[in-house]
């Protein structure tokens, strides 16, 4: 029996008929969700390892309870996990008021967090973002980005930005609130730092450890600070330990 060629998708990526399920509607074309590129592949998941049809039916309300009308970003935002990586992400190409590049990693607070990783944009974020605004703007040119590196990626984002009025507010309103948290966290741990090592800012500590150290009772001692001790050593302190217990 002669084997059929798989026919390729007659529709352009952005195009494809949406599943109408209880779980999934139309909507997640206008939130800028990349539906797969192959047919049979409507379970793909997004850079966050999540599946587009797992978002639920409510979740992909235009409206905000309170009537206020939202950007599709922000409800793709919100839909896909609030990923920081998300965030930093759509933010590249827009600039604060004070001209600070949002996505920009390299620049503090950002560079000197222990969890950088988790506010980092990769490669497949990137990809994710590219296809995601071709499909929200309607009138940019859809790339073939899947094999592009990160730097290529970041080139085509940076002169492609959001233009969406209410996604430009909501993206340099969140990336705000998480600079200004993140410059909070390091300034306490920077004043942990600083109180911890204050008493050996001036001379005083080292002249009276010069003095402990010239007490012949001391300097034994002081060589031992740190040795450890051997199993010989543990069990005789064990033993007194037990019997000053014993005698209590």
């Amino acid at each position: 029996m002669a084997r059929t060629k798989k026919a390729t998708p007659p529709y352009r990526f952005g195009l494809k008929p949406m599943r109408l399920s209880g779980r999934f509607n139309v909507l997640a074309l206008d939130m800028g969700i990349p539906p797969s590129w192959h047919a049979g592949e409507d379970n793909a998941p997004n850079a966050n390892g999540r599946s587009y049809v797992d978002i639920p039916y409510a979740e992909l309300g235009a409206v905000h309870p309170d009537g206020v009308i939202v950007g599709p970003t922000e409800r793709y935002y919100k839909c896909s996990g609030q990923f920081t990586a998300d965030l930093m992400t759509m933010g590249i190409g827009l600039k604060t008021s004070d001209l600070r590049e949002i996505g920009n990693v390299e620049q503090e607070p950002y560079r000197s967090m222990k969890l950088k990783k988790k506010v980092t944009p990769t490669q497949k974020h990137m990809v994710e973002e590219i296809k995601r605004r071709c499909i929200v703007d309607g009138h940019l040119e859809h790339p073939k980005c899947g094999h592009w590196d990160k730097k290529k990626c970041l080139v085509w984002l940076q002169r492609n930005p959001l233009t969406n009025a209410s996604d430009r507010a909501f993206v340099i309103a969140a990336e705000k609130k998480l600079f200004d948290l993140v410059t909070r966290v390091s300034q306490e741990n920077s004043k942990e730092k600083t109180k911890a090592t204050a008493p050996w800012v001036t001379a005083e500590p080292y002249i009276r450890l010069i003095e402990c150290m010239l007490n012949d009772s001391i300097r034994p001692l002081f060589m031992e600070m740190h040795r450890m001790g051997e199993r010989d050593d543990l069990g005789l302190f064990l033993r007194k330990d037990a019997r000053w217990c014993h005698h209590r």
